[in-house]
């Protein structure tokens, strides 16, 4: 039996159709754009990964500084 939608919604990301008030709102991909919830997990899970990477970066930065200043915090 083919499910009945209310408000069919094309997911911008996959394709996969479904209701719009069950979307989520694209923040990185679709700015403005409803997207499907498995389409939005993946995308706060990207953004999340990437917000980590760069925390590691600056901290690795930051130790740089630290062992450039032999280890003096004068920065």
């Amino acid at each position: 039996m083919k499910k009945e939608f209310e408000m069919p919604t094309p997911c911008q990301k996959c394709g996969e159709i479904f209701e719009l008030y069950e979307g989520t709102e694209s923040v990185k991909w679709f700015p403005d754009t409803v997207i499907c919830r498995r389409c939005g997990d993946m995308e706060t899970d990207e953004i999340q990964t990437e917000e980590e990477i760069e925390n590691l970066k600056n901290q690795i930065t930051d130790a740089e500084i630290t062992i450039l200043c032999g280890g003096k915090n004068n920065y």
